[in-house]
């Protein structure tokens, strides 16, 4: 049996849920629930459930910023966003995160389950690639574990990154964060994403500053600051080597 926790701020939600979907049937039992993201992050990082169904809208804090909390405690972890709202812009920011699926209120249980039956099969490739790998059965069994590893660990530190790129990040602290080595995470983002980790977090900064750099209420040292540079000068440097220009030139052109 594969494991569940179900975060919803609606209790009659949480406990419909929980009784009416053929859990056992599709492989999986429901082992926690919780009303609001912070009592959700406690209990997952007690229970370390296979799976997580969060509602988005929650008082406090929402399920996107939970999804984000999650994928740091279980990069592996497989997670399905709930909401009563169809809207564009929350499935693709829901897909963006890494969930699994988006399922629309009211749940039909037939959508969840079949959702659900993608996820067993999913973890049952991602276990019997494990038995092979430990007992050398099968042919090169290895790459496929250590590529959905790859991509989970590379998925959590984008994710990371694209919401405190104005904080201080380095490679160090995001790599004792994901308890890998720094060299791993190194290595391993650069093939996933085809650049390094710190030109990441430079495009990323970048993106943002040559949005602010269009609006003139902003000083460069702000954009600077709020982009994650120590200085006017540090930030002007990057600029100039994305863009070919320095932040003021390009704010004239």
């Amino acid at each position: 049996m594969y494991t569940v926790y179900i975060v919803d701020d609606k209790k009659l939600i949480r406990e419909s849920l929980a009784r009416t979907v053929d859990w056992e049937g599709k492989g999986f039992q429901v082992v926690g629930m919780a009303g609001d993201a912070f009592a959700a992050e406690e209990g997952i990082r007690k229970l370390r459930p296979d799976v997580v169904i969060s509602d988005i809208r929650m008082p406090g804090r929402d399920g996107f910023e939970l999804t984000r909390e999650v994928y740091k405690i279980l990069p592996d972890v497989k997670v399905i966003i709930i909401t009563g709202y169809d809207k564009f812009e929350y499935a693709r920011e829901s897909l963006k995160l890494g969930a699994v699926d988006v399922i629309l209120k009211p749940i039909r249980n037939s959508d969840l389950e079949s959702t659900l039956t993608q996820i067993y099969n999913q973890l049952g490739e991602k276990k019997t690639v494990s038995s092979e790998a430990v007992s050398g059965v099968g042919a090169n069994p290895a790459p496929d574990k250590t590529g959905e590893t790859m991509g989970h660990l590379t998925r959590a530190v984008v994710n990371y990154i694209d919401q405190n790129y104005a904080a201080e990040i380095s490679l160090g602290a995001l790599a004792e964060m994901y308890r890998v080595t720094p060299s791993h995470l190194s290595k391993v983002f650069k093939k996933e994403k085809g650049l390094t980790f710190l030109r990441y977090l430079n495009q990323i900064r970048m993106d943002h500053a040559s949005q602010m750099l269009l609006d003139p209420k902003y000083r460069i040292s702000e954009i600077a600051e709020s982009c994650g540079f120590h200085s006017p000068l540090q930030f002007t440097k990057v600029f100039k080597e994305f863009y070919g220009k320095t932040p003021r030139d390009f704010r004239r052109r």
